[in-house]
């Protein structure tokens, strides 16, 4: 049985290939666009520019499910597109175009395929993870393989960029604004911090450039079962970029020019989130929303 999903997100669109192999999924192609959606939406209403760029990109990614037929194509789309005042005409003209149906998710769902997906790749019965996008974040609690808590905020690393960077690495001052959005949004919700863990597992393509960039800076080769990193090196890592100025610009776009603006309002979410829960390490993992979404489908996980 083979599988096409395209994860419609507020920074990247994915389009995911996945067969069925042995009762295991595996990924056979995989292409994704950065489009940055966004950063076309004004006044909760998504642009015209924007509407034609998701188009664009929908028509563009979705060969791939032509290259390798697929017995379903599931569409879905996430933070950029659950606030638009214009959400309905804004699928509309997709379908209009592309023929594609995209079903949007709620920031509840979303947290709960992220539970789905990190509870299938670690195997222990509890853990505390965070699924940070563009658009938002996930922050999310199970325990004797429940869903405890979760709770999403508007503090994606692209939505964080716009809202407060004028330049390419936030100043200071900006840095500090970022941190006080991401501290005020998660005092807003559940109490975290209550939960006697010592780990954040971090989902999403954020995430992973943020150890990719630890990784390069140190000299170390990409880690096997996730990369872990303390607290305190991730603060040394924000300095340190930090204090490379232009250097650290040419480094992070020699490693991911297409995050070059967002990986340091990422980082310091991540950081602020890490700090806010009390845990002593971040473990950043590759698995994310889709094969939770993947398979709480075909499970019918609910």
């Amino acid at each position: 049985m083979r599988y096409g999903l395209m994860d419609i997100g507020s920074n990247t669109i994915h389009a995911v290939v996945y067969e069925q192999d042995s009762q295991k999924w595996k990924k056979i192609l995989s292409e994704k666009e950065y489009a940055e959606l966004v950063s076309y939406v004004e006044n909760r209403r998504l642009t015209r520019d924007g509407i034609d760029r998701l188009c664009q990109a929908v028509e563009h990614l979705g060969r791939i499910f032509q290259a390798l037929p697929c017995e379903k194509v599931i569409y879905f789309g996430t933070s950029a597109l659950r606030a638009l005042e214009n959400g309905n005409e804004v699928l509309e003209q997709v379908k209009t175009q592309t023929g594609a149906e995209i079903v949007v998710i709620s920031g509840k769902e979303e947290a709960f395929y992220d539970y789905i997906s990190l509870k299938q790749y670690l195997k222990q019965s509890a853990a505390l993870g965070l699924d940070l996008g563009g658009g938002s974040g996930q922050l999310f609690y199970y325990e004797n393989d429940r869903l405890t808590e979760s709770s999403s905020y508007e503090i994606g690393c692209l939505r964080l960029y716009n809202n407060h960077v004028s330049g390419v690495l936030p100043t200071g001052k900006e840095r500090s604004a970022i941190c006080r959005q991401v501290r005020g949004e998660l005092q807003s919700g559940p109490d975290f911090s209550r939960y006697d863990t010592d780990t954040l597992y971090v989902m999403g393509g954020t995430g992973r450039a943020c150890a990719r960039l630890y990784q390069s800076l140190q000299g170390q080769g990409k880690q096997e079962g996730g990369s872990r990193i303390t607290v305190a090196q991730l603060k040394e890592l924000a300095a340190t970029i930090q204090e490379l100025g232009l250097n650290g610009v040419r480094i992070i776009n020699r490693l991911f020019p297409e995050r070059l603006c967002s990986i340091m309002p990422g980082l310091l979410a991540i950081l602020t989130v890490a700090e806010y829960t009390g845990v002593k390490q971040v473990c950043i993992i590759k698995e994310g929303i889709r094969e939770g979404f993947l398979y709480a489908v075909t499970q019918k996980v609910e």
